[in-house]
């Protein structure tokens, strides 16, 4: 319904720390890898980017190769825009993946299909089932047409109420049945071969709604992919400000000339340099699930930014831990406002997150650390899908 469009080149420093599946692919295809140090002092196998696609990105993530993601510079402010489409990439590749992973949680478990295992045991299809892919993909080389007509019966009523829906505009339609297809084109051939096995029986009409059910979910859910990719943006443009808001007392005797020193793009630049010469950074990592291993953890995004900003009081921080309670991002957040001007999106990011999250059934939660060992803001984000 909506033509595909071809994923743009992020012009953007990152480091990719890969799973023990990641490693093996690298290293099975003769690619170099580096021990690479993160924020968070950890040293992992992986690799460095001065700029990739977003395609290349979600790719590796659903096959799952990669296990953190971290960007760092002295100022956010020179690539926002590609900052902000990364944090909605890895947003929507881990939803692309929880959705395939929950179509094929709730299809084994169909009467049709424990039927089917009833009687056929030796072709059983549950938790178990292993297919390897060339198998898949010579099952399914003749059934275009059939997965064709499935495709459609999955996503017609969906667009209908999206089409009716009086409060979208045309282009919001354009992306919500945009979005739906690409869900579909996420699910994994064993998935397909499933939906195919079944789609000419009775118990398709158990499987549809399964899916349709499952994929009105996800679409809610990927809502708030907007809201966290703003919100990183603000914080990390606040920690920005900061640091160069100090960097400008330690450089600008006259106080008063300090506010309009900052906003002027020549001495802006030339701060920015001076901090990236002393390696101080802004760090944002996103720890991507929780492993395969991981039971439960595995549509978990944990995202933590390191800054060395010092303007928000940290004695509230180091109180908060000592009374044996966690200060959290809210509580940074009402801090920050009262220290930078403008800062007043943070909070608003943070509310209208925490309103989808509830509404959706997705956990969030966050917490502030201060490490006085080396004077670093660790601000974590946990957003369980």
């Amino acid at each position: 319904m909506c033509a595909v469009k071809k994923s743009p080149l992020l012009n953007m420093p990152i480091k990719l720390i890969l799973t023990n599946n990641g490693v093996s692919y690298f290293l099975s295809h003769g690619k170099k890898l580096a021990r690479i140090k993160l924020a968070n002092n950890h040293e992992q196998y992986g690799v460095k980017l001065m700029n990739f696609t977003p395609q290349s990105i979600q790719r590796m993530i659903l096959l799952d190769y990669i296990a953190h993601i971290e960007v760092s510079a002295a100022a956010f402010s020179a690539f926002t825009s590609e900052f902000v489409d990364l944090a909605k990439v890895l947003v929507y590749s881990l939803l692309y993946k929880q959705f395939d992973s929950q179509v094929f949680s709730e299809i084994i478990e169909t009467e049709c299909v424990k039927k089917h295992n009833r009687s056929y045991p030796t072709e059983l299809l549950d938790r178990q089932t292993a297919i390897d892919e060339g198998t898949l993909r010579t099952c399914l080389a003749n059934k275009q047409e059939i997965i064709a007509m499935a495709r459609k019966k999955i996503l017609e009523p969906l667009w209908d109420r999206i089409l009716s829906d009086a409060e979208l505009s045309p282009d919001e339609k354009n992306v919500h049945t945009f979005l739906s297809e690409k869900f579909l084109n996420r699910l994994s051939l064993l998935n397909w071969y499933l939906i195919i096995k079944f789609f000419n029986t009775e118990g398709f009409a158990e499987i549809l709604p399964v899916l349709q059910n499952t994929l009105d979910v996800y679409m809610e859910k990927s809502r708030t992919s907007d809201y966290i990719a703003m919100l990183l943006a603000e914080l990390s443009f606040s920690c920005e400000n900061a640091n160069i808001t100090t960097l400008a007392r330690e450089k600008i005797a006259d106080r008063a000339h300090i506010a309009s020193a900052v906003t002027d793009s020549t001495v802006r630049a030339k701060l920015i340099q001076e901090l990236a010469a002393r390696q101080q950074f802004i760090y944002v990592m996103w720890t991507i699930g929780g492993g395969t291993g991981s039971i439960g953890k595995q549509g978990r995004l944990r995202i933590s930014l390191y800054t060395h900003d010092d303007s928000v009081d940290s004695s509230k921080i180091d109180a908060a831990r000592l009374n044996g309670k966690t200060a959290g991002l809210a509580d940074y957040c009402r801090e920050l406002a009262l220290t930078q001007k403008n800062t007043d999106l943070c909070f608003y990011y943070l509310t209208c997150l925490d309103e989808m999250c509830k509404k959706r059934n997705i956990k969030l939660e966050s917490m502030v650390n201060r490490s006085t060992v080396n004077n670093v803001t660790i601000l974590n984000l946990t957003v369980n899908f």
